[in-house]
């Protein structure tokens, strides 16, 4: 995956194109986000690259300032029915065995990840997925958000987050990610190109949160990208 140091001035990239397989997804997936402003050359909208930064949070040093800043995320992120209560939010990110991620740029927090071991949430899962089975060595992403604000960069910036994500699991000693990513909105469509997520089942609408696909990541193995697979 390109590193953010790599990143591209996008106003050098519309006057040389870039036309390798990762960019062409990348492009593809900014334009079904309405990422339509740099590719379009909209020059009063087109920023420089903003630098993001990755900082994990351990679990022992969230402070009702991280709850806080990271619940105002996720208002900004989440219709109001599909949001949790902040209470929700605090133990989650405050989970003993919790893998939480933040991306910040010059304005502050732009998104984050959480998420706790697999095995813990499969008794609750069941009841509405069936399939759900347990799983050694594996983490539930609980959340993935990115700032709306941010999204010019949203796929950049999803693929760095996700990335500093997928190595401190690694080292942490997981060997696999799972999720129920929402369909409408892109995501699913991005991991499973980007982040060499596993499509493995549909849900039409998940806990009365519209369309979702249950993707897993294999973590012992290099990430590529790779096509989204076509509805039936």
């Amino acid at each position: 995956m390109t590193k953010q140091e790599d990143l591209k001035d996008p106003e050098e990239e519309l006057k040389n194109p870039v036309v390798d397989e990762t960019t062409k997804q990348l492009q593809e997936i900014a334009l079904e986000l309405h990422e339509t402003s740099i590719l379009e050359g909209d020059k009063a909208k087109q920023e420089k690259w903003k630098e993001f930064k990755t900082e994990r949070l351990l679990p022992g040093e969230v402070t009702d300032k991280h709850v806080d800043e990271i619940y105002e995320l996720e208002k900004r992120c989440f219709k109001e029915d599909a949001l949790e209560e902040k209470e929700e939010c605090a133990e989650v990110l405050r989970h003993p065995e919790a893998l939480n991620m933040l991306l910040k740029d010059e304005q502050g927090l732009t998104g984050h990840i959480n998420a706790i071991p697999h095995n813990e949430e499969v008794k609750f899962f069941k009841e509405f997925d069936p399939e759900t089975r347990e799983i050694a060595k594996a983490l539930y992403v609980e959340n993935l958000d990115i700032d709306p604000r941010a999204r010019t960069f949203t796929a950049k910036a999803l693929r760095q987050l996700c990335e500093a994500f997928a190595e401190e699991a690694k080292k942490a000693g997981y060997e696999r990610l799972t999720m129920y990513a929402e369909v409408e909105n892109g995501m699913s469509k991005f991991l499973q190109k980007m982040a060499g997520a596993e499509f493995l089942r549909h849900h039409d609408d998940w806990l009365e949160m519209g369309p979702h696909d249950y993707l897993e990541i294999d973590l012992t193995k290099p990430t590529k990208p790779q096509r989204h697979r076509k509805e039936k």
